[in-house]
C-alpha cells in the first residue's frame, strides 16, 4: 500500500495548476488593497480558493468590465497557465563535486502572512489570504526537496550532460521521497525550469521534467555508445545495418519501432540510403549524439 500522503489541504492540488504571476498577484492585493478584496468575494463567493483566486485576478487585470474579461476568447484567464521560463533553481556542477544548488528569489522568499490583518473587518479576504500562505510555503518546500532530489540523483549527468549517465527517477520515485502523489508531482513540475551550467562551462534551461527519467530512456541510452560502434563497423565495412539489427543488438531492451523513430529524430536515414552513401564514397560515420545539445 502506498504511503503518499495527499497535500496537507484539499486547495492544494488545484492551485497547483495555476502560475506564480497570478497566486503572487492576488496576495499582493490582499495586502495592499483588503477593501476591494473582500467586496470580490462578497459579491462572488466561491468555495474553491483557486477559483477565487482566478476570478480577483480576472479583475486586477481589467477592472473596469470583469465579466468581459472572463467571457473574451483570448480571456485574462487564460494567462493564468502561460508558461513562465524563469528559472526556479539553477545548478551549477563541478567534476568530480556535487553540483551547488542555488534558488530563486522567489523559492528563498515565500510569501508571509501580514500579521495586522483584522479578520472580524475583513472575514473572507482574511480567510484566503491564510490559504495563500499555507499554500505557498507548503509548495515552496516541496519544490525545494524536489529540487535537491533530482540534483542528488542526476549528478552524473549534470556534469557534462552525458546521456548515458542519466538515471531512473521516476515520477513515482520523486512521489515517495516527497511524501506526496504522483499527480501531485505532475502538477507541482508542470512548465517548471532548472538551469544547469556543466563543469564544461556550458549552460542549459531544462524542464525540471527533463531529469524524471523513465526505466526505458535509461535503456535507450545505454545502448547508445553500441549503436554508434556499429554506425562505424558499416561504414568501413560499407554496409549497413538494418533497424531490425541495431534492435536485435540492444538485447531487445529497443525495438525496431522505437530505433526507427530515434533514428528519424537524430536524422539518420535508412539501412538502405545509408549503404548507398558509403558505397559512394562516405568516409564519416554517423553518430548518435551522447551529449545533449546545449
Amino acid at each position: 500500500m502506498s504511503t503518499a500522503s495527499k497535500p496537507r489541504h484539499t486547495y492544494f492540488g488545484s492551485m497547483l495548476e495555476l502560475q506564480d504571476k497570478v497566486v503572487s498577484a492576488v496576495a499582493k492585493a490582499l495586502s495592499e488593497n483588503p477593501d476591494s478584496i473582500e467586496e470580490i468575494l462578497g459579491k462572488n463567493y466561491s468555495n474553491g480558493t483557486d477559483e477565487q483566486v482566478k476570478r480577483i485576478y480576472s479583475t486586477l487585470v481589467n477592472s473596469d468590465d470583469a465579466q468581459k474579461v472572463q467571457t473574451e476568447q483570448k480571456s485574462a484567464l487564460e494567462e493564468v497557465l502561460d508558461i513562465d521560463e524563469e528559472a526556479d533553481a539553477t545548478f551549477i556542477a563541478r567534476r568530480g563535486e556535487d553540483a551547488e544548488l542555488v534558488f530563486s528569489e522567489q523559492l528563498n522568499n515565500p510569501l508571509e502572512q501580514r500579521k495586522d490583518f483584522d479578520k472580524e473587518k475583513y472575514p473572507l479576504a482574511s480567510g484566503l489570504a491564510v490559504k495563500l500562505t499555507d499554500y505557498l510555503n507548503w509548495k515552496t518546500k516541496k519544490l525545494k526537496r524536489a529540487y535537491a532530489s533530482l540534483r542528488e540523483k542526476q549528478k552524473e549527468y549534470l556534469a557534462e550532460f552525458d546521456l548515458t549517465k542519466l538515471q531512473k527517477y521516476e515520477q513515482k520515485d520523486l512521489a515517495r521521497d516527497l511524501n506526496v502523489s504522483t499527480s501531485t508531482i505532475s502538477r507541482m513540475l508542470k512548465n517548471r525550469y532548472i538551469e544547469v551550467k556543466n563543469s564544461l562551462g556550458k549552460k542549459k534551461l531544462f524542464l525540471a521534467n527533463d531529469f524524471i527519467v523513465m526505466t526505458w530512456q535509461v535503456k535507450k541510452y545505454a545502448f547508445f555508445p553500441s549503436w554508434n560502434k556499429m554506425l562505424n563497423e558499416e561504414m568501413k565495412g560499407k554496409k549497413a545495418y538494418t533497424d531490425a539489427e541495431f534492435a536485435a543488438a540492444s538485447g531487445k531492451s529497443l525495438s525496431r519501432r522505437v530505433i526507427a523513430k530515434y533514428r528519424d529524430i537524430l536524422g539518420i536515414p535508412k539501412s538502405s540510403k545509408r549503404k548507398e552513401e558509403y558505397q559512394m564514397g562516405r568516409t564519416e560515420p554517423y553518430r548518435v549524439k551522447l551529449r545533449s545539445p546545449v
